[in-house]
């Protein structure tokens, strides 16, 4: 009779772990935003000088920002940017002066459009504006 009780209470208890392990929801990272920036964006920067050049940027995965003078030319920055529903941070090592830059923009409603402002954070009097258009 023991040895029934005990083979029925480990059964019992098996049952109960496998029962309370299969009804738990898995805790799933949502990867996906809808708020999430990729794509080529490409515009105009204006420097407080009053310089207008012409700027792409290619948003990709894992937060890979790389900038371009045209949308079809070779990349002169490199670097990262975090996104909100609401606002991008880009950050970048700009190769023709080898100083980092840290531009601030804000998304139009639609997603479609990046309006902010650039800082050259080596040499802090090189800043401006920028607004870029998804492509």
């Amino acid at each position: 009779m023991r040895k029934f009780l005990s083979i029925s209470f480990v059964f019992i208890l098996l049952s109960i772990v496998s029962i309370s392990w299969t009804s738990k929801k898995p805790n799933v990272t949502k990867y996906y935003d809808e708020c999430t920036v990729k794509g080529v964006f490409t515009g105009e920067a204006k420097s407080s000088n009053g310089v207008v050049s012409q700027m792409t940027y290619d948003f990709r995965d894992n937060n890979l920002a790389i900038g371009m003078s045209s949308p079809t030319g070779s990349a002169v920055t490199f670097g990262g940017y975090k996104a909100s529903c609401d606002s991008v941070y880009i950050s970048v090592c700009y190769t023709g002066n080898m100083s980092y830059y840290l531009l601030k923009g804000k998304f139009s409603e639609d997603h479609n459009i990046i309006t902010g402002t650039y800082q050259n954070k080596v040499t802090t009097t090189d800043k401006g504006t920028f607004s870029i258009t998804r492509l």
